[in-house]
Order: C-alpha cells, then sequence, then structure tokens
C-alpha cells in the first residue's frame, strides 16, 4: 500500500460530511449520523475550536477544568462536525429533529454516543473514496 493509499482522503467528504449508521430502532428505521473530520481539512472545525478556546489560552486549557472543557469541545462538535442526522429517536421513542439544541442534549445525555461519534470523526477511513466506495459496493 503506497502513503497515498494510506493517508489520502476526500476534502469534500472531510468538511460536509458523511452518513455513519447505528443499529435500528425498535420500528427498524436505521439511526443516521452525518458527521465531517475533526481533521485539518475541516477549516471550520479547527478555526471554531481555537477560537472556542483562546479565552482560556492564558490560564491554561488544562485548567479548565473537565467539565468545563467537555462542554466547549462538545459544543464545537455539534457545530462543526455534526452535520445532522436521519431517524435518531429521543429517549420516549419519538422521532427527535437534528437542531443544535437536540443534538448538545443527545450528546450531553448520551456521553458513549458522543464519545464514538468522535472516534469516527478522527478516522481517516471513513473519508477516504476508495475503502466507502468499496463498503457501498458489498
Amino acid at each position: 500500500m503506497s502513503l497515498y493509499e494510506a493517508y489520502e482522503t476526500n476534502a469534500d467528504k472531510e468538511s460536509n460530511g458523511v452518513e455513519v449508521q447505528f443499529p435500528p430502532n425498535k420500528d427498524g428505521s436505521v439511526p443516521v449520523f452525518i458527521i465531517a473530520s475533526t481533521g485539518k481539512a475541516n477549516k471550520g472545525y479547527a478555526k471554531a475550536l481555537e477560537v472556542a478556546t483562546k479565552p482560556y489560552r492564558r490560564i491554561g486549557v488544562e485548567a479548565m477544568g473537565n467539565e468545563l472543557a467537555e462542554k466547549v469541545f462538545r459544543e464545537v462538535f455539534v457545530t462543526h462536525v455534526l452535520k445532522g442526522w436521519h431517524n435518531v429517536r429521543d429517549r420516549s421513542d419519538m422521532p427527535l429533529e437534528y437542531t443544535k439544541e437536540n443534538a448538545l442534549k443527545l450528546m450531553t445525555d448520551l456521553p458513549r454516543l458522543y464519545q464514538q461519534l468522535q472516534e469516527q470523526a478522527n478516522s481517516i477511513d471513513l473519508f477516504k473514496d476508495g475503502l466507502r466506495e468499496e463498503e457501498a459496493g458489498n
């Protein structure tokens, strides 16, 4: 495998997002999250993270405390990485409209989901053309 095959990604996918499916809901519908990359190709994310953490640089991001840091990073994630969703349901199994407020609540209520989406957004493989096309063909 060449370096290009290993590391080249689709910049459009990195900034505009790709669909990531999750296990089906009770009614059989499949929850889908549209996520962009947290890599450098997503310039909006990088800039927003810089702006959001700027007030804390003097004291050091570590001094923010975990709770505040998580809140800041979650907000930037929801605003610049999470691009939308389909077939997502709330705790009562009712359709949950994609809004920033609903996304923040969902990511706060379900930290493991948030963590998994972060991991996906950090995955280089998700934003490669070849791999996604091969998966679509199978």
